[in-house]
């Protein structure tokens, strides 16, 4: 039998636990990193989740100042400017690179051997493909913008509509009361076999104009929504079911005893209905039976409710009827912004906004990598082949593309003959005008 001394049983021991010390520390280590790793995947995948729930910082200030018609009226002329601007801002881009490509491509076919021929060809391809994108971008865009807008606008108009007939606040004046025919009661007097019968008309006081002078401080504050619409998640757009007469309080008085109306009549005054055998009374103050409705009151109210887009996209849809739908719903306005949203275009920027040493995007890359003699991309990094390929096509790493490859498309000076006598003018004038086609024609047929 080997018997082992106790100190080698601690020491042992003291070993075993020090190795699982290591081993839950590891472990700890290992699930903290596993859950970093699932906090990133989600974020990278799923921003929604992350992000939905606060929207682009300015968001929440921007709707808090929406309190009211006039504030409500502000915001969505922000939001509908804005739509306006994300259309003519692509038809603007595309334009633009539309006559620089034309610029570009004449440049290219008429000058000689000039060293910046190249440089030409090379503006004129990178023109061309932004070209394409820019307007492929701005064709996806039309119907998505276009709808968002009509919505918007309609929105817009369903809330003012309310507000002018229902919402704002206003006095409500009773022209008369009137009294019908006796008969068997129809509520509280079911059981009578003559009743009173009153009408009572009351006519509301409408106005087609309100003062907003009170919220004109505020009106750079509340625009800013437009700069955030891109990204916008939640939108004080109102809502379907805020669209609504608000709640009417009748007041009435009574006095002294009505009996079976036998003698039922209107007060002089049309002020109010009375049970009296002799002539109507003058005025209500004497009559002695009778009722009449004092005031009717309408709580004005403001729709400025919040909408999620998300959440009022997603929402379930009722089964299909044959009912035409009276207002815009919540989820057709909802879910038409976040297509526009998605709509929206990332235009490539024009050239004359670059410099040289910015023709790093993936279209560029490629045309200068194409046009450049060089050795394998292998012997070299990619940023180094880059530059290499910038200053081999344009003789320089940096420079201003307008200041020194559009601008003096506007100062040069060519010749085009044609049926009749010869076309003349700068390269802009010609790209530009209605000869851009001869003399592409007439400069291309020299290169052959």
């Amino acid at each position: 039998v080997n018997f082992k001394s106790l100190a080698s049983e601690k020491t042992k021991n003291k070993g075993l636990k020090s190795k699982m010390k290591k081993a839950n520390e590891e472990t700890t280590n290992l699930a903290r990193r596993r859950l970093l790793l699932a906090g990133v995947v989600i974020a990278t995948l799923f921003p929604s989740i992350t992000s939905a729930a606060t929207g682009p910082p300015g968001q929440a200030e921007a709707n808090a100042l929406v309190t009211d018609f006039c504030s409500s009226k502000i915001y969505f002329e922000a939001l509908e400017t804005e739509l306006i601007s994300w259309q003519t801002a692509a038809a603007q881009r595309t334009k633009t690179l539309a006559e620089e490509a034309a610029m570009f491509r004449l440049a290219a076919v008429s000058r000689g051997k000039e060293a910046n021929v190249q440089a030409y060809i090379a503006l004129a391809a990178i023109a061309q493909h932004r070209l394409q994108a820019a307007a492929s971008a701005a064709a996806a865009a039309v119907e998505p913008t276009a709808h968002a807008l009509r919505l918007l606008s309609n929105r817009q108009g369903e809330i003012a509509s309310a507000y002018k007939l229902v919402g704002q606040e206003r006095s409500i004046t009773i022209t008369g009361h009137t009294t019908r025919p006796t008969g068997p009661g129809a509520s509280l007097l079911q059981g009578a076999k003559q009743v009173g019968k009153c009408a009572v008309a009351a006519a509301p006081t409408i106005t087609d104009v309100v003062d907003c002078s009170a919220v004109e401080s505020s009106r750079t504050a509340i625009a800013k929504i437009k700069q955030l619409l891109p990204k916008a998640t939640r939108l004080k757009i109102g809502k379907e079911s805020s669209i609504r007469r608000p709640e009417i309080t009748i007041k009435l008085e009574a006095r002294g005893t009505i009996g079976e109306a036998n003698n039922w009549k209107v007060s002089k005054d049309r002020a109010a209905c009375e049970e009296n055998v002799g002539q109507p009374s003058a005025r209500t103050i004497h009559v002695v039976n009778g009722v009449a409705i004092t005031s009717v009151e309408e709580a004005p109210y403001d729709i400025t409710d919040e909408v999620d887009l998300a959440a009022a996209s997603s929402a379930a849809v009722p089964p299909s009827q044959q009912y035409l739908q009276i207002s815009t719903t919540d989820k057709e306005l909802a879910s038409a912004i976040i297509r526009a949203q998605r709509a929206h275009p990332d235009l490539p920027q024009a050239l004359s906004s670059q410099d040289i040493s910015q023709l790093s995007d993936a279209g560029a890359s490629a045309v200068l990598q194409a046009l450049q003699k060089r050795s394998p991309a292998s012997s070299r990094s990619a940023s180094a082949d880059q530059r290499a390929a910038i200053r081999a096509i344009f003789g320089q790493t940096t420079g201003s593309i307008r200041t020194e490859f559009l601008e003096p498309l506007a100062k040069d000076k060519l010749s085009v003959p044609v049926d009749g006598g010869t076309i003349t003018g700068t390269t802009q004038t010609l790209a530009q005008g209605p000869n851009f086609a001869a003399a592409m024609a007439y400069f291309s047929a020299l290169k052959l």
